[in-house]
């Protein structure tokens, strides 16, 4: 158990975390804890622990929970505002390395018959740069389905939200998608509409339990 980036004695953490577990109401655990996951979120905790291991040192009891929501607001608007997305565009290369092995993987699962799709969150044009440095500029004929911007987990949770089909300006475009067409990018969309265009089916364990798989 750490605070920030010192680690606390057995005794430390006794007197504040009495018994072998901890039981808090789900207000008080979404109030009371953060959890990591995904490694997006690994520099916001580094710099939530870095800017609270500074006010520690420097005032008397900042509250965590303050420093956690500033920090939050923080990184959201880097994110919303496209701060983040065009600074890592500039320098792609500082974050990302070729690899032509990967285009060859995903070509042999292809030949395969194995149908591939990219669902993300991003922008067309973050993902584009990015993808076309790691595998090169016709990354897109690797992708049977290829969606950007999709807004999860709106995207699982929003049946009535269509696909749209980006225009070459890079803009949605308003007509209806039917179907997914070869070499299109799409945004937006619902996890239900991209089974019915696709055929491809949630696989369900004998115990009822749900896996995150699509099969075709």
């Amino acid at each position: 158990v750490h605070q920030c980036f010192r680690k606390l004695s057995d005794e430390e953490v006794v007197d504040r975390y009495p018994g072998k577990r901890l039981f808090f109401s789900p207000v008080e655990h979404s109030n009371r804890f953060l959890q990591i996951v995904d490694i997006f979120q690994i520099p916001e905790l580094y710099a939530w622990c870095a800017v609270l291991d500074y006010l520690q040192s420097t005032q008397d009891s900042p509250h965590p929970v303050l420093v956690r929501e500033d920090i939050k607001n923080v990184t959201t608007e880097l994110h919303v505002h496209g701060t983040l997305h065009s600074h890592i565009m500039r320098n792609i290369e500082q974050y990302l390395d070729p690899n032509p092995r990967l285009k060859d993987m995903l070509d042999m699962l292809r030949r395969e018959k194995k149908q591939l799709f990219i669902l993300t969150n991003s922008p067309y044009e973050f993902v584009n740069v990015g993808m076309k440095h790691i595998m090169g500029a016709d990354w897109r004929d690797s992708f049977d389905v290829v969606v950007c911007s999709s807004q999860k987990p709106k995207f699982f949770e929003e049946k009535y939200r269509v696909f749209r089909r980006l225009t070459s300006h890079n803009t949605p475009a308003y007509g209806e998608v039917k179907q997914f067409k070869d070499g299109e990018v799409y945004c937006e969309g619902n996890v239900g509409d991209l089974h019915r265009m696709t055929g491809w089916q949630l696989v369900r364990s004998s115990t009822s339990e749900i896996r995150c798989t699509l099969t075709w």
